[in-house]
This record gives structure tokens, sequence and C-alpha cells, in this order.
């Protein structure tokens, strides 16, 4: 059974491209082939409906006008928006044009990097850390960054463990205090000891 979390994708605003990106990295920590092309069709599956939400959203502004359905459902089903999005901050008073500007579906690239570990207690973790470590760091530098495996108890958590206590020792001293921060968010979390 595969699990997946919903997270916000923070917008990339890049001056060499025309519009904004969002840029969602997945790393699959996973060794079972039909796992993966599971993972990797559903990342399609992703980018299809991903563009023809933008084509959807592009017939609809005729005229100056824009269907506000159309566009509050496409941001919706990819809770991917623009950060001076209008009208998650009423505080700030944009004119229409901003606002609408703010509200258009941006490009998403998703990227995929397969670690192939197996589940099991004989797994050689240490091997894969290095190379899982740093494309979270690449993942990080241009977006957001999913780590998963089959249930998201073990494996994945053990790269994240690691990339904790690695990248961030000045905020988690052991095992235990970065074990304690990753079941905040997955309570399931149990890494092979």
């Amino acid at each position: 059974e595969m699990h997946t979390s919903s997270a916000s994708i923070r917008t990339i605003d890049s001056t060499s491209l025309s519009e904004k990106k969002a840029i969602v990295t997945v790393i699959s920590i996973l060794s079972n082939t039909n796992l993966i092309k599971f993972v990797t069709d559903a990342l399609q599956r992703l980018r299809q409906d991903h563009l023809l939400q933008k084509e959807q959203y592009r017939l609809t502004q005729t005229d100056g006008t824009v269907e506000e359905d159309v566009i509050r459902k496409s941001i919706d089903n990819l809770d991917i928006t623009d950060s001076k999005d209008a009208t998650t901050n009423p505080s700030h008073d944009n004119s229409l044009e901003e606002q609408e500007d703010a509200r258009t579906p941006m490009e998403l690239e998703i990227r995929h990097f397969v670690v192939p570990l197996k589940d099991s207690l004989d797994s050689d973790l240490l091997s894969v850390l290095p190379d899982a470590l740093d494309a979270i760091d690449k993942a990080l530098d241009h977006g957001i960054c999913l780590v998963h495996c089959a249930k998201g108890a073990s494996r994945s958590v053990s790269v994240i463990i690691a990339y904790l206590l690695s990248r961030h020792p000045d905020k988690f001293n052991s095992f235990d205090d970065a074990l304690r921060h990753v079941r905040k968010a997955r309570p399931q979390a149990m890494p092979n000891a």
C-alpha cells in the first residue's frame, strides 16, 4: 500500500524562466520494480493532469474574463499556488490584474530519483546514503522534496533521520531527537534498528 501526504509547494521565481515554476522532487526508496513503475506512472499522470488543467485555464481566459471555479479547482487539486496570492493575504491590496496573475496555475516540474534499497534488516543503508542525501540537498535547492518508501515507516524515515543528523547537527543532537521530530509529522515512523 502506498502512503502519500500533501504538502504546499514553494514557488521558485527565476529570472531565466518565463513564468513561475513549482519544482517537486520525489525520492523513492524502493527495490520492487513494480512499485517503482507504479510511482513513475503516477507521476506521469500527475504531469499530464497538470498540463490539461493549465490548458483548461488558458481556454477560460477570453475577453479578459476568468471562470473562477475552474481556476480554484485547478489550484486546490494541485495545491500549487503563488505565494503572492492576494486571496490568502487580505492585508495586501493587489490590483485585480495582479490577483488574477497570482491565481494562474504555475508550470510544474516533477523530478524522480530512485534509491534502490530493500526493506530488510540486512539492507546496506550506508551504501546508498551519500546519493540519497545529495538528492535531497539538490531537491531542496530548487523546490520541495518528498521522500517515500512503500509504507513510509522504515526506509524513508531512516534516510530523513540521516539527513537531519548530517545536515542539521545544531538542531538534532541525537538519533532520538531526529526520530521525535520525524514522528511529529509521521507518527508511524519505525526505522529498522
